[in-house]
């Protein structure tokens, strides 16, 4: 049940960029597949500023204001976009002098200056929603897909990942501690943009209230696998339970490991019968 096919069949234009390579992790094909109607690579994309390093993943603002000009240029009234950005992944580069705030070659002045370029990028492709007239009805979504420089060995600390929802004429300004990972995004979109269509998922919409004890988060570590609660996380190794990090007393390592396994087998059950 591919979102970018059943949001073009809503009529909506449908985009995918990234600034890596098209070829890289052939996500652009993978786009094209699962229906979207553009997807374009760092060779599709423009350099618009004097960059000091050539970025081994590209440049995130040159991405945004081509991803936001092809938003601006669209036929069909709604859209539904996805830009995949990479500067503040390692090996970091610098991008623009402005952004050299931290010396040294350490880890975290490298990865501190390319956030600040991220982040002014983020700021330049909002302003240009505003300019051209598309802020007020689009939900921005932004998502990390992984955590880098973990302290700990805790799944806390190695899975928890910064989401920002902002849609400041639609969405209320609200903080909520609960426990959600993407595989909580198709339902939420779905959920907020009203295309009621069937459709498979693990996840569950993150604006529902219902229920909020029973969210987990269930990842992959290599070959181990992952559940994570507000009560507590299981690792395991799909034979057997390989640690129990309890947040409150009451946490039922037993049960939650139970569960991780229930979706794993689920999880591959349905991927081997495609179904």
């Amino acid at each position: 049940s591919p979102m970018p096919k059943n949001f073009a069949d809503a009529g909506y234009y449908t985009l995918f960029a990234q600034t890596s390579k098209r070829d890289s992790y052939r996500l652009c094909a993978l786009a094209s597949f699962l229906g979207m109607k553009d997807s374009f690579g760092w060779e599709d994309i423009p350099q618009l500023l004097p960059y000091q390093d050539k970025a081994p993943f590209g440049y995130d603002y040159d991405a945004l204001m081509f991803a936001a000009d092809k938003i601006k240029n669209r036929k069909e009234k709604n859209f539904f976009a996805m830009v995949f950005t990479g500067i503040t992944h390692e090996p970091f580069a610098r991008t623009l002098p402005q952004f050299n705030k931290y010396e040294g070659d350490d880890w975290d002045s490298g990865f501190k200056n390319t956030l600040a370029y991220a982040d002014w990028s983020i700021g330049e492709f909002l302003n240009k929603a505003k300019e051209d007239g598309w802020f007020d009805n689009t939900i921005f979504i932004f998502l990390a897909d992984h955590t880098s420089g973990a302290k700990t060995d805790s799944l806390y600390d190695k899975f928890r990942i910064p989401m920002v929802m902002y849609a400041p004429k639609i969405l209320p300004a609200v903080r909520r501690n609960i426990t959600v990972s993407q595989l909580d995004l198709a339902p939420t979109i779905y959920a907020l943009t009203g295309i009621n269509v069937p459709y498979t998922a693990f996840g569950r919409n993150i604006f529902d209230n219902s229920r909020e004890e029973e969210r987990f988060a269930f990842v992959s570590e290599g070959v181990n696998i992952g559940l994570i609660t507000p009560k507590g996380a299981v690792r395991h190794s799909g034979k057997q339970l390989l640690g129990v990090e309890p947040v409150q007393e009451d946490f039922d390592a037993s049960a939650a490991g139970e569960k991780l396994q229930a979706l794993d087998k689920a999880a591959y059950t349905l991927l081997k019968e495609n179904r």
